[in-house]
């Protein structure tokens, strides 16, 4: 599968601190890869050396093969920045119409494109307001709207749902799902319920570095280890069972770590042989969160 972005051991600090050390990630072409990371953890540095923003210390960066150099904007990319900003004087057809001017369109070429990505973002019936007055969440869908001005074959959005109320980070990754298969696309986030709602692929870094990357799928199975949870008439017993298997009760319930469904019958039978009353037997598999809670530490 070809690569849509690669990263090459880029570094960058900034003065002491190191921002990214060594950091080496490859996006396939077509997938919609979400990069993951605490606060800090170098997200949003890395998609600005990506999006040609930012130089890097070291290493190399190339987008369909093509290397990335700062300053220069690659053709193939449309960029989301956490916080876009815009001139509040125009109207939203205005401000996208420069934007394709400034990407070699003519005029009419340019008015076209902009009247068809309003409607995609929804913004339609906006487009004669000036931008001053459009809400955060109007202000994000205008930026992805910009960032697609150039019909891109990468988008990079960094965080594109923060500070999103619910409907806006609904509104935002049902727009960014829609471009599966037009566009590769990358959007970092820390919210990790984005993530498993749309992407295919995952990249988690942690203090400059990936820790884990691979499909969502691949990286369950990798971390399949989950828990089985028995919750029982009463507190009481739940408390008796597990004094007996050396586990804690939390309430009603009982939650163990299983390694396998084999481990989690075992547990079940466990319970069943002992003559309590079990109301409710559930195999759980790890989530997002769990994962990468255990490859950040």
């Amino acid at each position: 599968m070809n690569a849509a972005l690669n990263l090459d051991g880029v570094t960058k600090s900034f003065g002491s601190k190191a921002a990214l050390s060594g950091l080496t990630l490859s996006v396939p072409e077509g997938s919609v890869f979400g990069f993951i990371g605490r606060n800090g953890a170098g997200k949003t540095t890395a998609m600005r050396i990506a999006a040609g923003l930012l130089p890097a210390g070291g290493g190399s960066v190339s987008i369909f093969g093509q290397a990335v150099a700062f300053g220069r904007t690659h053709p193939g990319l449309g960029y989301l920045r956490d916080v876009p900003e815009f001139y509040g004087y125009l109207t939203p057809a205005e401000y996208l119409s420069l934007s394709g001017r400034l990407t070699g369109m003519n005029q009419t070429d340019a008015a076209q494109s902009a009247k068809k990505l309003l409607g995609e973002v929804g913004l339609d019936a906006d487009s004669k307001r000036r931008i001053g007055g459009f809400s955060r969440g109007m202000k994000q869908r205008l930026g992805l709207a910009q960032a697609l001005i150039g019909s891109p074959r990468l988008l990079i959005c960094d965080e594109p749902t923060s500070a999103l109320d619910p409907p806006g980070r609904r509104e935002m990754l049902e727009l960014l799902e829609k471009l599966r298969g037009r566009a590769t696309v990358v959007f970092s986030t820390h919210v990790l319920s984005d993530v498993e709602r749309i992407c295919d692929r995952v990249g988690v870094i942690e203090s400059g570095k990936l820790v884990l990357e691979g499909s969502l799928s691949d990286i369950k199975q990798r971390y399949r280890a989950g828990s089985a949870l028995i919750s029982f008439a009463s507190p009481e017993e739940a408390k008796r069972f597990s004094l007996e298997r050396g586990l804690t009760a939390d309430g009603a319930s009982v939650r163990a770590g299983v390694d396998s469904p084999e481990k989690g019958r075992e547990l079940l039978l466990a319970a069943a042989s002992s003559g309590l009353n079990i109301v409710r037997f559930e195999m759980q598999e790890p989530t997002l969160e769990d994962i990468f809670l255990e490859a950040a530490r």
